[in-house]
């Protein structure tokens, strides 16, 4: 074969972006029989071969270090590696995987690329099935990094980029009977990367699907399917256009020009060389043949020839066009035909293309059954290509739904209602895959989504697999579908609309929409297009909004960069403050709605502050959601040399330069299991909202009134139920079922529930907490029967103000759903399904619960003995001995029983600073230059006293400040021993100096026995919660291993806070422990790790567990935020230096003791 050479290359040369690539189509897979085609399952089709599998691959540092004729048929590729596709050739060790935010990895010099350019040549060999050698074979791809050639048989087919976009090539001309050669070459880096600079890895190769199609010579060649509804939302209106495509002879069609953008065949190899057979895949595994279809296999591998074929194989014969619409009993809707002749339709004038008819097709459907994210209802349309003799020649299935969208009175509407988008930001992504992700991963992403109130998906920042669209049009999500389209590195240079403003990149850019758009135009569930993200806004951009709304004006345009709303038919906004999205929501002279396309950053521990943006979307409508950043952290899977295992972000492959951990920021973690982010979401965004309105303390008898609100924009709440629990102080004393009252989208109504709130007990005040929790009533396809939807709770007796308040606000859903009786944390972040969601601390047999035996209250001593020595001051009573050191001001030793009750050194301190999380990542600096870390405890004075009950007072003044500057806190802590071995401790502090405007907590730390591995507490649970974040808490008595309080994330940092505690206990397997009770409550965390640890960590893998547990009980802590790419913590979450008086008490449990008697007895009475 003949090379030919270009002097410049197509892959940096703006005037190519295709050679023969076929022109954009939707997506439909081809069948023989309409039963298969109803099952919408590409392996039924006999129409379909997956060339999926093992090929042979050879990796090399530039285009011109390829193998030389690889794609020659009789090429030698023994000695080359084999690798899988689809899969990206970084994640098996060649080269390495780059992680980036805005960072070009490459001289920003476009069009042009480095010449090191690495590039993938592969090679794969597949038998045509006996049956398919009468018509023409298409290849899809279905996404390829960055861009390629094609050849088959040693004959050019091709040249296509656009990473995330699908690709279509007529091998027609070049196949041969029984054996086949399929070459690809793939080159890392071309002019499309200067489009590609999306805040993910940079991964090559051939990473989704290759599949091969064949095609009558009279075929479907394209379906457009539009199915709306009239102005009054009531009937339905279906809309198709069908093109009916004849093939030409193959003879003509070699070596022409067939694609969107007519050019020079292209090649870099020379020579040719021969050799064995290349990898192969596995019949069985990848296409629906049988051994009888492909028996001839054997005998072609060798001389086969070119299929031949010319135009006169249908012309002038006439055909027939058959559709239906049926619903999904099979019960037909509609129908018709439409009759054509075969050889009548148009053609381009150029030689050997593709004659087409087009068929326009409408017909009204009566009251059809309308498709939403609530109720994705969808219908079967078969369209068939049928012979003059009535036999099927081709037939397919598309679902479809009825829907309409547009924007009327400044809401955008769908079905004639205005909607509210409760989103994510999705990246294909997997921990071990990179960006090849299979149809079962993303159908677990979006059951995951939708089991979490998520109702609209944006595909950041690219085109997804259409499965993907599929899998939405089914579940029911609203998806915002984006253009493979940024250019963020340019704002580094100060150039942000360079391409963008550039008539010569015009192309380029409307190309890339216009793939997307003619591709995933038929799924119901796209209901906005995106011209891309964070590509500056120039004359590029306007282009593709006039060519999008002309071809598709039934859906709407989305672009944040476009600020004056030229090209958008919504304006919207990245991470806008709570601040500035009220201001938006005011102005009443905007005419378009407004959503936020990203928000919420939720990277590491966060976002905080979730509910201030549910409250504005609630009070305008015209602010109609969002989309949080992001669905997944991007972390890959690797291991350490000595096998251990963590997820690696920007750096951890030496990639430079590098963006470091900005791509954990996701709700799930690398392998998807989901984040106190995700839960303090669900509960934020639940469309059904509860409030008490009839209840007084003190009510004993009655009823409480509680307001439903039905926030959905479609269903009713006849799918739901909901019940109800009473707890004391965490023990279920009552509950039941309540009729919940059918209410329309948007109607609220009321629901009253029986309640008998018993009288508090003597010995201690008693909390009783109503629960409500409203479930399906029926199961979903994404849920089962009594899935948790929403929830509430509510205090009614014996609360503390600020308890009640903050409890009230805390309608929120766990981790893990509450039973019916008790909850409990076993397991705190088990996830959906786990252990935890079910597991109880039954009522009255604690033993079960904490694994030892029935407890009594430890006996108390009738007097305490005082000894001094030096700096240390011992006090000993009848079970138990406690040594101050007078110098540090601290607990130095406390036994009980022979038991260590904290260790060695490791009384309480003042403690100041926490493990930074990835939001603090801005402030942390100010924190450190004000050497918030350095903060050191310097005694100025002790004294103590024995008081007239037997106990003793030992008084400490502390100031604890950093070095360098002249601030900190001036601090009076006052212990008071009693003689049952209790231990009463308050710390009053005044701030002094100029300290920082906030901190990261105010608190006391200590460290206890490493035995002490299991806690129980009172409060908010069972997952973690903090002050901005603490929706998805509710109170409850419950139970965890130490190390399951923190959750893993993969950067280490502060984790495992519990708010509005009472009273929590940590001990050893044998029962005893320490037991902290608040007056009237505290936050506390505990860990193996010191926040040192975890601040030095860069992975969980690098964490050493301690031999002691490091225990911080807190006044209060700093807030969240998400200001890793977001606002700060808001002022009411924010922890400014203040005077604060803090109280707990502590006591010592032996082994035989009942917790809940002790921390009742603890809490009862106030610390003077």
């Amino acid at each position: 074969m003949k090379e030919l050479h270009l002097q410049r290359r197509d892959w940096e040369n703006l005037d190519v972006l295709e050679r023969d690539r076929l022109p954009a189509r939707a997506s439909f897979i081809p069948y023989g029989k309409e039963k298969e085609a109803l099952t919408y399952a590409g392996e039924r089709s006999d129409r379909m071969l997956l060339l999926n599998g093992t090929w042979a691959f050879r990796y090399t540092g530039s285009p011109e270090e390829a193998p030389a004729g690889f794609y020659e048929p009789e090429f030698d590729a023994s000695a080359w590696d084999r690798l899988p596709v689809p899969s990206c050739w970084q994640m098996h060790g060649y080269g390495a995987p780059h992680y980036t935010d805005l960072y070009y990895p490459f001289p920003v010099d476009p069009p042009r690329v480095p010449a090191a350019n690495p590039t993938g040549s592969y090679l794969r060999e597949f038998t045509l099935p006996d049956d398919w050698t009468d018509k023409d074979i298409v290849i899809r791809f279905h996404g390829v990094d960055s861009a390629y050639n094609v050849w088959l048989n040693g004959e050019y087919a091709g040249y296509s980029e656009g990473s995330r976009l699908t690709a279509e090539f007529d091998l027609t001309p070049f196949i041969r009977s029984g054996r086949n050669v399929l070459a690809v070459q793939v080159y890392q880096w071309s002019a499309g990367s200067y489009l590609e600079d999306q805040d993910m890895w940079w991964l090559s190769g051939i990473f989704r699907d290759v599949v091969l199609t064949a095609r009558p010579k009279l075929h479907l060649q394209n379906i457009r399917v539009n199915a709306g509804l009239d102005e009054a939302c009531r009937h339905g209106l279906l809309r198709m256009a069908v093109t009916v495509a004849e093939a030409a002879g193959c003879a003509a069609r070699i070596g022409g020009q067939n694609g969107e953008h007519n050019g020079t065949q292209t090649g870099t190899q020379t020579g040719t060389q021969t050799g064995t057979q290349i990898g192969t895949q596995s019949d069985a595994q990848n296409r629906a043949h049988s051994d009888a279809q492909t028996g001839a296999q054997n005998e072609t591998q060798n001389g086969s020839q070119t299929r031949t074929g010319s135009a006169t194989d249908t012309a002038s014969r006439p055909f027939t066009l058959a559709w239906k619409l049926q619903d999904q009993k099979g019960n037909l809707i509609d129908s018709g035909e439409e009759n054509g002749i075969a050889g009548s339709g148009k053609t381009d004038g150029i030689a050997g293309t593709d004659k087409e008819r087009s068929f326009t097709i409408e017909a009204e459907i009566k009251e059809p059954r309308k498709w939403s994210a609530e109720t994705p209802y969808l219908y079967d349309l078969i369209v068939t290509l049928l012979d003059e003799e009535g036999e099927v020649l081709e037939t397919t299935a598309l679902k479809t739904g009825f829907r309409r969208i547009e924007v009327k009175g400044g809401l955008m509407l769908v079905n004639g209602k205005a909607i509210r988008l409760r989103g994510v930001n999705r990246h294909d992504h997997h921990p071990d895959t990179g960006r090849t992700v299979t149809p079962e991963t993303m159908e677990k992403d979006i059951r995951m989504m939708k089991r979490h109130n998520i109702n609209a998906v944006r595909t950041a920042h690219y085109p997804n697999d259409p499965r993907f669209y599929d899998l939405c049009d089914r579940y029911g999500l609203y998806v915002m579908d984006e253009t493979d389209l940024e250019t963020h590195g340019f704002e580094l240079i100060g150039d942000a609309n360079r391409l963008s403003a550039d008539p010569a990149w015009k192309h380029a850019y409307v190309d890339r929409m216009r793939r997307m758009v003619m591709r995933d135009e038929n799924h119901p569930s796209i209901i906005m297009w995106s011209l891309g993200n964070e590509s500056g806004f120039g004359c590029n951009h306007e282009a593709m909004y006039e060519w999008c709304r002309s071809y598709d004006p039934s859906r709407l345009v989305h672009y944040e960069g476009d600020r004056e709303g030229k090209a958008c038919d919504v304006f919207s906004t990245m991470y806008s403050s709570p601040e500035k999205m009220r201001g938006f929501g005011e102005m009443k002279e905007l005419d378009k709605p407004h959503i936020l396309c990203e928000y919420a950053h939720a990277m590491g521990n966060g976002p905080g502050g979730l509910q201030h943006y549910e409250e504005l979307f609630r009070t305008y409508p015209r602010l109609q959601g969002g989309f949080v950043w992001e669905w997944i952290d991007h972390g890959l899977r690797r291991k350490k040399e000595d096998g251990r295992e963590y997820f690696a972000y920007g750096g951890d492959y030496g990639d430079q330069p590098n963006n470091g951990n900005f791509c954990i920021d996701g709700l799930v973690t690398p392998d998807r299991m989901p984040s106190p982010g995700l839960m303090e979401y669900k509960k934020t965004i639940e469309p059904i909202s509860v409030e008490i309105a009839g209840w007084e303390p003190g009510n004993n008898e009655g009823a409480a009134e509680l307001i439903i609100r039905n926030h959905y924009d479609f269903i009713s709440l006849q799918n739901f139920r909901c019940t109800w629990k009473l707890e004391a102080d965490g023990r279920l004393v009552g509950g039941g079922a309540a009729e919940l009252p059918d209410l329309a989208a948007g109607e609220e109504g009321t629901l009253h529930i029986p309640l008998s709130v018993p009288a508090a007990d003597e010995g201690g005040p008693v909390e009783h907490w109503l629960t409500v929790r409203i479930v399906l009533a029926s199961p979903a396809s994404w849920a089962e029967e009594g899935h948790e939807i929403a929830w509430a709770q509510f205090p009614l007796h014996a609360c503390s103000e600020e308890a009640a308040g903050a409890a009230i606000n805390s309608d929120a859903e766990s981790p893990a759903a509450a039973s019916e009786g008790q909850m409990a944390a076993s397991q705190a972040y088990g996830g959906e399904g786990s252990a935890a969601d079910n597991a109880a601390v039954p009522a009255g047999v604690p033993g079960a619960a904490l694994g030892h035996q029935e407890p009594a209250p430890a006996a108390a001593a009738a007097a305490i003995r005082v000894e001094e020595a030096d700096r240390l001051l011992t006090l000993t009573g009848g079970d138990f001995a406690l040594v101050f050191d007078r110098g540090s001001g601290r607990i130095a030793s406390w036994r009980h029983a022979g038991t260590p009750v904290i260790a060695e050194g490791g009384g309480p301190r003042l403690a100041l600073w926490r493990a930074p999380i990835d939001n603090d990542m801005y402030v942390v600096a100010d924190w450190r230059k004000a050497c918030v870390h350095m903060a050191a405890d310097d005694v100025r004075g002790s004294g103590w006293e024995r008081l007239a009950d037997g106990s003793v007072r030992v008084s400490v003044s502390i100031r604890t400040a950093p070095p360098v500057y002249a601030w900190g806190f001036s601090c009076t802590w006052v212990y008071t021993v009693r003689p049952d071995g209790t231990v009463d401790l308050t710390v009053q502090g005044e701030p002094d100096g100029t300290p920082p405007d906030m901190l990261p907590r105010i608190g006391l730390r200590m460290e206890l026995p490493g035995s002490m591995d299991r806690v129980t507490w009172y409060g908010l649970g069972p997952g973690e919660s903090y002050p901005d974040s603490r929706q998805a808490a509710r109170m409850g008595l419950y139970d965890a291993a130490v190390d399951d309080l923190r959750f893993p994330y993969v950067k280490p940092q502060e984790s495992g806070n519990r708010s509005d505690v009472r009273w929590a206990y940590l001990r050893g397997v044998q029962g005893s422990g320490l037991l902290a009770a608040g007056q009237p409550s505290f936050d506390f965390g505990a860990s193996r790790y010191t926040p040192e640890d975890l601040e030095a960590a860069s992975h969980e893998c690098d964490l050493v567990p301690r031999d002691y547990v490091t225990l911080h009980l807190d006044y209060k802590q700093n807030g969240l935020g998400s200001n890793s790419c977001g606002p700060k913590q808001l002022p009411p979450h924010v922890l400014e230096p203040q005077a604060f008086r803090f109280a707990v008490r502590l006591g010592p449990v032996s082994g035989d003791a009942h917790p809940e008697q002790t921390a009742a007895a603890l809490r009862s009475g106030g610390i003077s």
